[in-house]
């Protein structure tokens, strides 16, 4: 009887795996297209990973991105070429700075839960490369830390800062490393820059004071602080600000590689997004996206694109 039981539970696995989620199977697709800094091409991501169906959601595992660029903006038929060889690690943020010859792709691991007492925490890795356009990688930055945290045992968890993040300025020549780390005691965050070309550091490493970004007095300073709108600005600065789509305005630190932090207000929240020059939108307010299936599509121009596409709107 028992073997006749095991014989029952194995027949599904063997004809239903799609069904059942018994089997893991071989998945991709492309996203994540953006234009180049200079408007003449774009860029985007093929994904690959093994894949399984868990009834409400398809899980996925074990990723790896390659990147491709293309100079077809209606590519229907071809794929663009690929750049560089096969990276480990989902991409989550990608920007093509054509006039200085690299893409800079960050990507972020599985995850790696850990446990320390009654707190908890959903631990990546995060790392950013860049890559020049004849293939050659090079490291630009590495973190591990929590991008969930729970304080009560891991019944409630909260989003917290990214453990890294790195912009480029609009004309490529200069990049922004943001270092994040949220506990049950507190959130913490560094700025620091670098020369794109040597990867060499500019200046010291500055603390962010969060604090003045958001206070302890709201609600979940952990989720604020995930979505302070940040962006290069006009004049060559970096800005972490504080604001939203309903405020007055955006308000906030501004960076320079020498120079102290200075609080600056009065811009519109739109001239923190896009971040920098490439982006989803060009200066035209023309956007761009690719299929599944890697085809690249033209999106409508947006009739308001002054105030959608990088920088402040006059």
């Amino acid at each position: 009887m028992p073997r006749f039981i095991a014989q029952l539970v194995v027949l599904p696995c063997l004809f239903l795996p799609l069904f059942t989620g018994c089997l893991w199977y071989e998945g991709s697709n492309f996203d994540g297209a953006v234009w180049s800094n200079d408007g003449t091409e774009v860029a985007y991501i093929g994904h690959s990973y093994m894949a399984r169906n868990a009834f409400t959601y398809t899980k996925k595992k074990d990723y790896h991105t390659r990147l491709y660029v293309s100079e077809h903006l209606q590519s229907f038929d071809q794929l663009g070429t690929q750049v560089g060889s096969v990276m480990e690690g989902q991409t989550i943020a990608l920007h093509y700075m054509k006039t200085q010859g690299y893409l800079l792709v960050s990507r972020q691991s599985e995850i790696i839960e850990s446990e320390e007492g009654e707190d908890w925490a959903e631990v990546r890795t995060f790392v950013t490369d860049k890559v020049t356009l004849d293939g050659v990688r090079t490291e630009v930055a590495r973190e591990t830390g929590p991008t969930m945290v729970s304080c009560d045992g891991g019944h409630v968890a909260s989003s917290g800062l990214p453990p890294l993040t790195v912009i480029p300025s609009p004309d490529g020549k200069r990049l922004v490393v943001l270092r994040g780390d949220s506990t049950c005691a507190g959130s913490t965050q560094t700025l620091t820059f670098l020369d794109a070309g040597s990867l060499e550091q500019e200046g010291e490493s500055l603390e962010v004071d969060l604090l003045a970004l958001a206070p302890q007095s709201v609600s979940d300073p952990h989720y604020v602080l995930n979505f302070l709108p940040k962006a290069w600005l006009d004049d060559d600065r970096f800005m972490i600000g504080t604001g939203s789509f309903q405020s007055e305005g955006v308000q906030g630190w501004a960076f320079s590689p020498h120079t102290e932090p200075l609080w600056h207000d009065g811009l519109d929240f739109d001239c923190l997004y896009p971040s920098t020059t490439s982006s989803y939108v060009n200066e035209e307010g023309l956007t761009i996206y690719v299929s599944e299936s890697g085809s690249v599509h033209n999106g409508v121009q947006d009739p308001n694109f002054q105030e959608t596409t990088f920088g402040c709107p006059e």
